[in-house]
C-alpha cells in the first residue's frame, strides 16, 4: 500500500503513525506542499504526487488541520485525479456498525462514533472525541480532543468544536461556526459565529471572512 500525505508536520506525523500501525505493509510519502521536520520517507513534488495518484494507484490523505486548506486541497486534487482520499482510522477508536462515514476522514485514538451517526468527508474526529447516537457531522469540520456531541446533534460544514466542549442533544450548529474549548452548548448556534462559555454565548459574529480564497 502506498499513501501520499498532504499536510503539515503534526497532521502528517499523526496520519503516518496511524497508517503504519493499521497496515502491515504501508509506504508513506509526503507531498512538498507542506514541509515536515525529520521526514522519514521520500518527499514528492505536487506534480509527481498527482501523477502517482492518477496513474499508479497510489492512495492519498489530506492531513492538515485547517478546514479551509483541507477543502481547497481536496477540490484541487480531486479535479486532477478524479479520486477521493482514503480514511485514516486508528484501531483503538469505536465505530458502530450502523454509523455512516464518508472519505478522507481522520478518526483519532479512543474516539467514539455511536449508533446511527453520520460523518461527512474530510473531517477530523480528534483524540477521545465522542459522537453519540444520531449525530450528523458535515464535511470539512473538526472536533478537538475530548469534545462531546450528545444525541442527535447536527454540525454543518466548516465548523470547529474546541477541546473539551460539550453539545447537548438535539442542537444544530450553523456553517463556519466555532465552539471554543470547554464550552457548553445548550441552544442552537447560527452560522459564522464564535461562541464560548458554559452555557455558551456568542462572542463574535462574522467569525470567518468567507471569500474565494478560503473556499
Amino acid at each position: 500500500m502506498n499513501v501520499i500525505i498532504f499536510g503539515g508536520s503534526a497532521g502528517s506525523n499523526i496520519a503516518e503513525e496511524i497508517f503504519k500501525n493499521t497496515f502491515r505493509q504501508c509506504n508513506i510519502f509526503l507531498c512538498e506542499t507542506f514541509k515536515k521536520i525529520g521526514v522519514k520517507d521520500k518527499i514528492l513534488s505536487f506534480e509527481k504526487s498527482i501523477n502517482l495518484i492518477s496513474n499508479h494507484s497510489y492512495d492519498y490523505f489530506i492531513a492538515t488541520g485547517d478546514n479551509f486548506i483541507r477543502s481547497n486541497l481536496y477540490s484541487e486534487i480531486h479535479s486532477l485525479t478524479n479520486k477521493n482520499p482514503i480514511n485514516c482510522i486508528h484501531d483503538s477508536s469505536f465505530i458502530s456498525t450502523s454509523a455512516e462515514i464518508g472519505f478522507g476522514n481522520l478518526i483519532a485514538p479512543k474516539s467514539v462514533l455511536h449508533t446511527d451517526c453520520k460523518v461527512g468527508n474530510c473531517t477530523i474526529i480528534n483524540t477521545g472525541s465522542i459522537v453519540e447516537h444520531g449525530c450528523n457531522i458535515s464535511h470539512f469540520t473538526q472536533m478537538s480532543p475530548g469534545s462531546t456531541l450528545c444525541g442527535n446533534v447536527s454540525i454543518s460544514e466548516y465548523c470547529f468544536v474546541g477541546a473539551g466542549a460539550t453539545i447537548i442533544p438535539n442542537i444544530k450548529i450553523g456553517k463556519y461556526s466555532l465552539v471554543a474549548a470547554g464550552s457548553s452548548v445548550t441552544k442552537d448556534i447560527p452560522e459564522n459565529v464564535m461562541v464560548a462559555g458554559a452555557p455558551c454565548t456568542i462572542k463574535k459574529t462574522n467569525y470567518y471572512e468567507i471569500s474565494d480564497s478560503n473556499l
